[in-house]
């Protein structure tokens, strides 16, 4: 196909004409240039097949967004709506039922520990975040609820806040993940542009190459990438709003996304409730995510291991079972010799001699024959 293109263009050339532009499923016949006269026939032709090429680009460009819309989009957006309802109408009922935050600081007495502007009654912003961490059973502690009922609808509101966070991780960062990864793949393996058979992840300059394998393995990557993120928000965040050290904010950032809870909020305000709030729910989820990839890429390394120490030993047991079958003939009742074949050979004490008496009356047989 590229001769024939170049031989073409080169008659056009010669002749003074500009080289057409062909489609690169087909190649035309030389009859076929031999009406176009003049440059705009040609100019006039190669506008139609960009106009034709143009179409089919924005055909792909479409399927992939309708692809990443099946594969994120549409899950994302229905796990978020229903986060969102679980969250502010538990933020709504979590205002009416927590404790002034003055009454439980007097019950520890750890007034010592708090400033006046800490002691303040419950705002929407406490609310929130006590809806957040009792809903990804954080258990700071920093909160609590005035009577029994309060209690039975937190446990409610745990039970739900757990079973939609794991239906999202299912959804949106885990199974989607991997698809999306698959497809991706497959369209950046599949993909030739030019027709000539060569995928253009092999062809193009290296930087292009480069930076195409960049973005795909960024976007495998991701949950690990906005964690980090994440916990360093955290950690800046503590460090300059409360004067944290660096390991105290990170032992705070690093507990509070493992649900784990043992250093909780600097205070009440609703600049602190807020971040933690809006940070547990975007960590949270992304720790989980992040942790599975790396149960996934251990179990991945220990299977190949299993494997290629299976194959092996299956390389190893291949000379000594070609070997077994040749002396022991199908059908036969097995000697005691024979039974300790793996220890002293492969026919044993008796069944060596016997092989070789064997094959010594075979071949007399044969000869006499």
């Amino acid at each position: 196909r590229r001769l024939a293109h170049q031989s073409v263009a080169v008659s056009f050339l010669a002749s003074g004409g500009a080289p057409p532009l062909l489609k690169p499923t087909s190649v035309a016949p030389m009859s076929q240039f031999d009406e176009w006269p003049s440059r705009s026939g040609v100019d006039e032709r190669a506008q139609n097949v960009k106009v034709v090429v143009d179409d089919t680009s924005l055909a792909t460009v479409v399927s992939r967004i309708k692809a990443w819309e099946f594969v994120l989009l549409r899950p994302f957006l229905a796990v978020a709506s229903v986060m969102m309802v679980w969250l502010f109408v538990g933020a709504v009922v979590f205002l009416n039922t927590l404790q002034d935050p003055c009454t439980e600081i007097e019950r520890r007495n750890a007034t010592h520990l708090w400033n006046e502007e800490q002691c303040h009654s419950v705002t929407y912003a406490m609310a929130l975040y006590y809806s957040v961490q009792c809903g990804f059973s954080v258990g700071f502690g920093l909160l609590v609820e005035e009577a029994n009922g309060a209690r039975w609808y937190t446990i409610f509101h745990g039970f739900c806040g757990l079973t939609i966070m794991a239906a999202g991780m299912t959804l949106f960062l885990l199974r989607p993940g991997g698809r999306l990864g698959k497809y991706v793949a497959g369209e950046d393996d599949d993909e030739d542009a030019d027709g000539d058979g060569i995928p253009d992840r092999l062809e193009g300059p290296l930087l292009a190459r480069w930076a195409r394998m960049f973005f795909r393995r960024l976007m495998l990557e991701m949950p690990f990438v906005l964690l980090a993120l994440t916990f360093t928000s955290a950690v800046v965040f503590q460090s300059i709003y409360h004067g944290w050290s660096f390991t105290t904010s990170c032992y705070f950032a690093f507990f509070a996304l493992s649900t784990g809870g043992l250093q909780g909020p600097g205070g009440t305000s609703d600049a602190e409730m807020l971040f933690t709030a809006f940070f547990l729910l975007i960590g949270i989820p992304l720790f989980g995510a992040a942790m599975s990839r790396v149960v996934d890429w251990l179990l991945d390394k220990y299977v190949r291991a299993v494997r290629s120490s299976e194959r092996l030993l299956s390389r190893q047991k291949r000379p000594f079972v070609r070997q077994s079958r040749r002396c022991l003939s199908p059908g036969r009742t097995r000697t005691r010799g024979t039974h300790t074949a793996s220890h002293f050979g492969p026919c044993g004490f008796s069944g060596k001699s016997t092989c070789s008496r064997r094959s010594s009356s075979s071949s007399r047989r044969a000869s006499t024959a």
